[in-house]
């Protein structure tokens, strides 16, 4: 699988946006809050994520916008063992991930708690289904 992060698996719906606050479910793994939507339809993405980093968190925008990146490239480079899954299950899942750190952190933090959330959603998703 590639490390890639194309346009068509950032979620931009502003009515799937909406639809995940109002239906989704939600994992909360310090320093993240995961809301989360997964169908039995399958798509030609099986997964789409957006990640967000509130102001009342990161104050300056230099310091959201270097966060955002930093979880993005995360998820970039630990994404595959996650879309296998959903692949092979012929599900989808959009996945709207929220920063909730007090402060900026490293970015090996950052990604090893992204894979903790990402595996915890795995095993969420399958127990449900």
């Amino acid at each position: 699988m590639t490390h890639t992060f194309p346009k068509s698996e950032r979620l931009s719906s502003r009515l799937v946006i909406d639809e995940i606050f109002s239906k989704g479910k939600e994992l909360r793994k310090f320093p993240f809050i995961a809301k989360y939507i997964y169908t039995k339809e399958k798509k030609a993405d099986s997964t789409q994520i957006v990640v967000s980093v509130p102001k009342r968190r990161a104050k300056r925008a230099v310091d959201r916008n270097r966060l955002r990146r930093q979880i993005k490239e995360a998820y970039r480079l630990n994404k595959s063992e996650f879309q296998a899954y959903f692949e092979k299950s012929g599900t989808s899942l959009v996945l709207f991930l929220i920063y909730t750190g007090k402060e900026k952190e490293e970015y090996l933090f950052l990604e090893k708690k992204l894979k903790v959330i990402l595996k915890e959603l795995i095993t969420k998703v399958s127990c449900e289904t």
